[in-house]
């Protein structure tokens, strides 16, 4: 998937350098459960479990321009039955920030999903403290269907998932 800014791409073994990277940097994982650090093997195995699941995929966006990794789209949840599936977007290179690649990116996903796939629903949760993200997800089209309450300890609190969705028939 592309557009005349980004490529959207499967995961590929020389990316888990970057992509263990943003995962433990501290601006862009404060919105992610707690994890403990991991080696290389880990995160080797990791991938191998991306690219083996029939339920889920990870995607990294790329510049068209400069070949610089900027982020990730999860697909999680396939359902083929069922025609839903999970959403997740993490920006990793800060210099990308506010630049519309998110909006772009997920619109890519997003028309994928729905036009090539034949979902009929895409949802996703985002802490409730991210209001900026929720925001977002919501001028996209996504509404909050329901708040799931104190699943995450960070922070030494307790914070809750605000869980959204989008169905088909009523993209924007």
């Amino acid at each position: 998937m592309k557009n005349k800014l980004i490529t959207i791409r499967s995961i590929e073994e020389k990316d888990l350098n970057v992509i263990q990277s943003w995962n433990f940097d501290e601006e862009t994982s404060k919105y992610f459960s707690p994890r403990l650090p991991i080696s290389s093997n880990e995160q080797k195995k990791w991938f191998e479990g991306q690219v083996n699941s029939p339920s889920k995929k990870k995607l990294i966006i790329e510049d068209n321009q400069t070949k610089e990794l900027i982020g990730m789209i999860g697909i999680m949840n396939i359902d083929h039955v069922n025609k839903n599936c999970e959403v997740g977007i993490t920006i990793g290179n800060h210099t990308y920030l506010g630049k519309g690649i998110a909006s772009s990116s997920l619109k890519l996903v997003v028309d994928f999903l729905f036009y090539q796939m034949n979902m009929h629903m895409i949802y996703l949760t985002v802490l409730e403290n991210n209001k900026n993200a929720v925001k977002f997800f919501e001028k996209f089209g996504f509404r909050k269907q329901g708040l799931l309450h104190d699943i995450l300890f960070i922070d030494n609190k307790y914070q809750s998932y605000v869980w959204m969705n989008l169905i088909k028939e009523n993209q924007k």
